[in-house]
């Protein structure tokens, strides 16, 4: 009765549910709209998720009940009218759940195609692909130019270059049909003239970010939170553990097509700017690399919000904690680092020690201290938001949580994208 979604998963009759869970997280993330574009994606997904709903209770004797499925004994089974209704029964409720679970998949990704990510990292597959040939080829011919421009014998030194860009490009050729083929870009010039051209909403608000002009674009939606309660639990020196209990807060700012796209091409600008960067600066240090290169994106990106006259979207960030933590970043790292004759920065031997020190142990030690000031102070934005943002500061909420390391990556990440 049962085969045809074992089959559907690719498991044995016998398996438990843990392999059924297993499978089914396994086959769901190949038949997601992210990855799998084929038209029948949707309907596999569904049989999927039927297989899965149905087989995962069967395996695990749930009752029967208006939300549950029931899959009973061979006593139970005499006192049912009909067997078969309630497999169907059982069948249709999980075709629904698994529908919805699809739609809602549909709509996070339409909402990610939106934000203008997708076409971000889209892009930036695309320039890795086409960097992976480029360096494959210079791998090859750099032994043969060499042996040509000084003598035949530095080939043979330089053999190993020549291995493994044979081998890179090997793989390329292998994967040709799909290399240059990762996906459509969502915002291609007809969608985007369409933004350009919309005609703004009779009534709408206006935009926070674009004086004058109408929130007739995505808007802009910014994530607080508010710490309640810390629950510290303890087992002897070696094991700790803390759960926070905090109120979630999503905030919508209206915005104009405007708006969106500078804002798409600021995070566009910033991100390619730190791949050149750490590609082709010469500068010593990776690290100082990195830095210079948020510092000039930043740069480019502000003259983009200039010449556009658009507030950019990631100043509700700045506030007095972070440029502190800021400061503290670049004195220690700065007094690590030196600057060569030759222009170059060349870190000191105790850079990673440093490092390490100011990812775990700034914000355990910054954070507590600005918590002091009354009003949450250091946590409302230098910039002016929108009233009903800044009210949720003033009554104690903040952009992220103030946890080591991700108190550093998060708001980079959100500055970036």
């Amino acid at each position: 009765m049962y085969r045809r979604y074992y089959e559907i998963l690719g498991i044995p009759e016998d398996a438990s549910p843990d392999e059924i869970r297993q499978a089914y997280r396994r086959l769901a993330l190949q038949l997601h709209p992210d990855v799998n574009k084929a038209p029948d994606a949707h309907q596999r997904f569904i049989e999927l998720c039927e297989a899965y709903e149905i087989l995962i209770r069967y395996a695990q004797r749930e009752p029967f009940s208006d939300t549950a499925y029931h899959f009973p004994t061979p006593e139970e089974r005499a006192d049912l009218a009909s067997w078969e209704e309630v497999i169907r029964e059982a069948r249709a409720r999980a075709k629904r759940h698994s529908e919805m679970r699809f739609e809602k998949l549909q709509k996070e990704h339409e909402a990610f195609q939106k934000s203008g990510l997708y076409d971000l990292s889209l892009l930036l597959r695309y320039f890795f692909h086409i960097v992976a040939v480029l360096i494959a080829l210079a791998l090859i011919a750099f032994p043969i130019v060499m042996a040509i421009v000084e003598e035949f014998v530095a080939f043979f030194y330089l053999a190993y270059f020549w291995i493994i860009g044979t081998f890179l490009l090997w793989y390329i050729w292998s994967n040709r049909k799909n290399w240059f083929r990762l996906g459509d870009l969502y915002f291609k010039p007809a969608v985007i003239r369409e933004f350009l051209s919309a005609k703004t909403v009779a009534g709408s608000d206006p935009c926070f970010y674009c004086p004058g002009q109408k929130a007739n674009g995505i808007p802009f939606e910014i994530f607080l939170l508010k710490v309640q309660d810390i629950d510290l639990r303890s087992r002897g020196a070696l094991w700790h553990e803390v759960k926070y209990k905090r109120k979630n807060l999503t905030v919508q700012i209206p915005r104009s097509h405007k708006a969106f796209l500078v804002h798409l091409g600021s995070s566009a600008i910033k991100l390619f700017t730190l791949i050149i960067f750490l590609l082709f600066i010469p500068v010593g240090s990776v690290l100082w690399k990195f830095i210079l290169g948020l510092f000039a994106g930043g740069i480019l990106s502000t003259i983009l919000h200039l010449l556009t006259r658009t507030r950019p979207k990631t100043l509700y960030l700045l506030n007095g904690t972070l440029v502190i933590k800021i400061v503290i970043w670049l004195v220690v790292l700065g007094a690590l680092s030196r600057i060569t004759s030759q222009h170059q920065i060349v870190t000191g031997p105790y850079i990673y020690l440093g490092f390490f020190l100011l990812i775990f142990f700034v914000d355990l030690i910054v954070d507590p201290l600005a918590n002091l000031v009354p009003r949450n102070r250091m946590y409302i934005p230098f910039f002016p938001q929108p009233p009903a943002i800044m009210e949720r500061y003033r009554e104690g909420y903040r952009n992220f949580l103030e946890a080591p390391v991700w108190a550093t990556i998060y708001p980079l990440l959100k500055w970036l994208f």
